[in-house]
């Protein structure tokens, strides 16, 4: 990560032009949680979203149907929500909620003792 190596890391109060074209833009509805004020705090709260979705798609052979195949295509293709509703012929909403039921199966599974799974 360019934050590590750089000189000003200790002052810095936004990513520099190497660091900001690395995160997500504000129209890839995925940063618009974030606030850019404070950048050591972006990059971390960037960093645990990455560490999610690497647990989320290796756990991804726990998902079937249109719940995976939308997971796949927000996950792995990158498409928004209403992207992967138009490609699967579904709504927006029906979509979200079937990318809200895979999170929740994935999280859910990660919680049981490792006996049960």
């Amino acid at each position: 990560m360019p934050c590590k190596t750089c000189p000003l890391r200790e002052k810095c109060a936004s990513p520099c032009e190497s660091l900001e074209s690395l995160l997500p833009q504000p129209d890839d509805g995925r940063a618009h949680a974030l606030h850019r004020s404070n950048a050591r705090d972006y990059a971390r709260q960037l960093y645990a979203q990455m560490v999610a979705a690497r647990v989320a798609t290796s756990n991804r052979h726990l998902l079937r149907g249109r719940q995976r195949q939308v997971f796949d295509l927000t996950y792995n293709e990158l498409c928004t929500e209403a992207e992967a509703g138009r490609r699967l012929h579904i709504t927006r909403r029906v979509a979200g909620r079937h990318l809200q039921r895979a999170r929740r199966k994935i999280w859910q599974s990660l919680r049981k003792p490792a006996a049960e799974r």
